[in-house]
Parts: structure tokens; C-alpha cells; sequence
């Protein structure tokens, strides 16, 4: 149990503690660091996220006037029945309540009625769907058990579609504004969705977003679609290292006036799918010997994949090494050590065309040129700043032509290394690009009118979604067993039925609805 010390002082100097929700380990993610620590002084952020390792320990580090770090292992029993009771004696129209209830709603329903009602053909989607809806619930519950343990929170910011139900209930119990923090446009995360996923992300996404009084992602592009999307507005704050990475100017210099044969071609970054590291690996064996393509990231299946392509064209080793994750403190200047910086993310879908991934700032603020794919917000940077070359990376031709001329011309290199750092340093770092975010969070928090400022203490947990225990009645064992009859196997609907199905039950009143199915039940006994 923590008691934070209140901050005596005057409502001009008071301090207003934020609560930053995060579905993953806060540390995963440097922006968190960066709103946490990048605010105005009188500003405290602390950051609850749920881990994403199964039976991780909970920690906690900070202080009170710099702000908490929490993570907890995500809840996985069912608070099902404790969220129906508080809807059912709830004296406030809750949206959280209701959206929390046609959740719990879904994966009561058996897969007949999901597939008429979403018009989904494909059962073994079904399965991905339920995971996310009951994943959904469970990150819902998990952070709003341990955040219903504090008081005195001005505001709450919740970061991307998995914690923003939760930062909805948080915002009715306390009265506070609500900040979303999209990093992407989550209900296109999944490249393996079905449309009828898309569509239901969509719509509940656009129905949450109407109880947010601030809405922010990471690129105009996204900014524009979901503006357009949702009806409601979305400011544009890349990602941007803080002014204090910068690397020293004498570890530039040194790294400039390396005279080596070789040029080494850094990417940094989780290895996956669609981010065009196969295009790069592949296209390797046609470059000049002189250029070193370097991979760093954590090891998962993908990386391993890659590692065998570099194998299978003799690459590996050679001119085509992998190295071990490191910090993501150590990041910058890491890369500081290495003469060309890859960006190498394919167009594909709507978040890899309008991504900003932290390795360009971190290139900048580290000094290097840049060797970016074709995607639309990195190809905007790359121009505004002069710090380097964008070209189509499933064009190998093109690829290695500048790959090469990056790797024979030292001058060329320095030229781009000099615009690059010089870029960030004027404009692409997190306290410019941030300003409009710390401006409206102060704003809204002035307009709240919070009384409870500079008092922030975490005490007993309240018990907010409170499991209910139901007694099954006893078997009586003198009855006889009566087999049941066998099932008639359920008939495939047409495409046609499928959809006409969902029309007609998307006409029913709410209300009805819920009748119905109590007399389908009834009936089916």
C-alpha cells in the first residue's frame, strides 16, 4: 500500500495528478515515458498498465512528485454478474456500464446467433473474435480494479481502443476529462480480420470516442481518417525522442569521420510482418559488398524467419547480422554508433501507410541519414527535413540503387547526417510536437474545476466489479438419465441469408431483443 504525500501549496501552484493507462507493461513503450516526464512541472503522470507475461509479478517504481510506474498481471476470472448488478442499480446513465454489459452480451450468445447477427461466414474467425471481446473485458476490469485504488486523479489518459473503456468508467466515477491516446488505428490492427470484425471495432471505437473530451494519434494521416471516421476531432502528436537524447556532439563526430570500407545500414525495431525487413535481406545479396545490413530487436518467430532467409542466400554472419535487443534507453545512442539509419515499413493497410515509428526521431537524434520506405508520413518527414532517401522497397532496382550510392559516397552521407540531426534539433523532438497536448490537458482539467488538487493517496481496493458466486443446485441422483435427442445439424446460411438475418434483427428495438432471446431460451428448454 502507498500513501502519497499531498502537496501543500496554492491552487497557482498546485499539482494535478494524471492517470496514464497502458494494456501492456508501461516500459514497452517509450512515448509513455515521454508524456510522463515531458509535461509542466506542475503536471504528475502516473502510468498503470497490465503486463502482458502471464503470472507477472506485480511492480511498482517512482516517486510521488515524479510520478508512479505500475504494472499488474491482467485479471482472467469473469466479473460478469458484479457489472450487471451495478448496471441494474446504477442511479446514473452509465455508457461505460452499458457498453461493458453488450460485451458480456457477445460471448453469451452462442455462434449462430453471432453469425446471423454479425454476418460472419467464417466460424474459425469466431474463436479470434471471442479472445478479443473477452480480452477486451478482462483489460477493463483488470485496470480499473487497481486504478478505483486512487484518489485525487485530475484526469485520466487512456491509450489506444484497449484501455479506453476503462478510462470511461474511470472518467464517470471521478468526474475528470478523458484523454485518448491512439498510437493506431486499432480496429485495422489484426491483418488477419474478417470484414464483420472491422466493422464492429469500428462501431464501438466511434461510440467510446463520443465521451472523450480530447482525441490524439500519431500522424496526421490517421488523424485525418479518424476525424472523418468518428465525427469527432484528432490532433496529430508524433513520435518524437525528448531534446535530452541527443547524442553528444563528439560521439557524432567520431561516428562521421569513421573512414572504414564499410557502411553499416542500421535497422532497429520488433521484427514482423509487412515491415519490409524480408525486402531488405532479399535484396542484399545485390548491393556492394561494402554495405553491412545490421538488425537489432527482440527474438520472436518472425526474427527467426529471417535469420534462415539470410542463411539461405549466405548472407548470414557476413554481411547480414543480427544483434540482440538492447534498452529502449540505450536506443539512441546505440545507433549513434552506425553510419546509415533504415526505416524500412511497408504501405500496407491503413496503419503501416500513415505510421511513426520512434526509430526516426531516434535516427535524428542521434545524427544519422535515413533510408525510409514509401509510406506517407515518414516520406513527409524525410522531405521536410532533407535527412536522407525514400524510395519503394518492393522495387529492388530502385532499393539497391540507393543503397548503394548511401554506402560509396561518405560526403552524400554526412550531408543527410548534418540536415538530420540539425531537423530534430529545430522541430522533430517530443517538446515541440507535444505542445498542443499538454495545452488542452491543461485546459481541461482548468475547465473541470477540480478541487482535489495535490492530494493523491492509494488506499484498500473497493471492490468495483465484485465477483458474485452462484451455488449450481444439487444433482439429485435418483432421477433417471434421459438422453437427449440428437441435434439436427444447423443449415449453412447463403451470404444472402447471413446478411438479411442482421437486417432484420439490427430493426429490433433493444428492449425486444432482449425479450426474445428470454423466450427463445424458455422455449429451447
Amino acid at each position: 500500500m502507498y500513501e502519497l504525500n499531498p502537496v501543500s501549496k496554492q491552487d497557482s501552484d498546485a499539482k494535478y495528478h494524471v492517470l496514464l493507462l497502458v494494456a501492456h507493461e508501461p516500459q514497452r513503450d517509450p512515448r509513455l515515458n515521454w508524456i510522463a516526464s515531458g509535461g509542466r512541472e506542475n503536471f504528475i503522470i502516473h502510468q498503470l498498465g497490465i503486463s502482458r507475461v502471464a503470472n507477472d509479478k506485480p511492480s511498482a517504481s517512482g516517486s510521488d512528485d515524479k510520478g508512479w510506474v505500475w504494472s499488474y498481471p491482467r485479471i482472467e476470472t469473469s466479473r460478469n454478474l458484479g457489472v450487471i448488478r451495478e448496471n441494474i442499480f446504477s442511479r446514473n446513465n452509465s455508457a461505460a456500464l452499458l457498453e461493458l454489459s453488450s460485451l458480456m452480451a457477445i460471448l453469451s450468445l452462442d455462434d449462430g446467433e453471432l453469425l446471423a447477427i454479425l454476418g460472419c461466414e467464417n466460424l474459425g474467425r469466431m474463436v479470434a473474435f471471442r479472445w478479443y471481446v473477452k480480452y477486451l473485458l478482462q483489460m477493463t476490469y483488470s485496470l480499473v480494479d487497481h486504478a478505483e485504488e486512487l484518489s485525487g486523479i485530475c484526469a485520466v489518459i487512456a491509450t489506444d481502443l484497449d484501455t479506453l473503456l476503462a478510462g470511461m468508467v474511470l472518467k464517470e466515477r471521478w468526474g475528470v476529462p478523458l484523454i485518448y491516446d491512439a498510437h493506431e488505428f486499432w480496429p485495422a490492427a489484426d491483418v488477419e480480420q474478417e470484414a464483420f470484425e472491422h466493422d464492429f471495432w469500428v462501431t464501438l471505437e466511434g461510440r467510446l470516442v463520443r465521451h472523450v473530451d480530447y482525441a490524439q494519434t500519431v500522424s496526421p494521416g490517421l488523424a485525418d481518417h479518424m476525424a472523418r471516421l468518428y465525427g469527432v476531432p484528432f490532433e496529430s502528436v508524433p513520435n518524437a525522442e525528448p531534446l535530452g537524447s541527443r547524442v553528444a556532439e563528439d560521439q557524432e563526430k567520431t561516428r562521421r569521420e569513421h573512414t572504414g570500407t564499410e557502411c553499416r545500414f542500421l535497422f532497429q525495431g520488433g521484427f514482423a510482418n509487412a515491415r519490409g525487413i524480408d525486402l531488405l535481406i532479399s535484396a542484399w545479396p545485390h548491393t556492394h559488398p561494402s554495405a553491412i545490413l545490421v538488425l537489432r530487436g527482440p527474438d520472436n518467430e518472425y526474427k527467426k524467419k529471417m535469420v534462415d532467409l539470410a542463411i539461405s542466400l549466405g548472407l548470414y554472419a557476413i554481411r547480414v547480422l543480427f544483434l540482440e535487443a538492447i534498452d529502449e534507453t540505450e536506443l539512441v545512442t546505440a545507433a549513434a554508433e552506425f553510419d546509415v539509419g533504415l526505416v524500412p515499413y511497408t504501405p500496407t493497410g491503413l496503419n503501416y501507410s500513415n505510421c511513426c515509428p520512434n526509430k526516426i526521431s531516434q535516427y535524428m537524434a542521434a545524427g544519422l541519414p535515413i533510408l525510409a520506405s514509401r509510406t506517407s508520413y515518414v516520406s513527409q518527414i524525410i522531405s521536410e527535413s532533407g535527412a536522407g532517401v525514400v524510395v519503394d522497397f518492393a522495387d529492388r532496382f530502385q532499393l539497391v540503387r540507393e543503397i548503394d550510392r548511401l554506402a560509396l559516397d561518405p560526403a552524400l552521407r554526412m550531408a543527410y547526417a548534418e540536415r538530420s540531426a540539425a531537423f530534430f534539433l529545430e522541430r522533430f523532438h517530443w517538446e515541440n510536437v507535444s505542445k498542443i497536448f499538454y495545452t488542452r490537458l491543461a485546459e481541461l482539467i482548468k475547465s473541470a474545476n477540480i478541487s482535489s488538487l495535490g492530494k493523491l493517496s492509494r488506499h484498500g481496493k473497493p471492490n468495483v466489479f465484485p465477483e458474485i458466486v452462484v451455488e449450481e443446485p444439487p444433482v439429485i441422483e435418483e432421477l433417471p438419465v434421459i438422453e437427449e435427442p440428437p441435434v439436427p445439424a444447423r443449415s449453412r446460411f447463403s451470404k444472402t441469408s447471413f446478411r438479411f438475418a442482421r437486417w432484420l434483427w439490427i430493426l429490433v428495438p433493444v428492449a425486444l431483443r432482449a425479450r426474445i432471446r428470454a423466450e427463445l431460451q424458455l422455449w429451447i428448454r
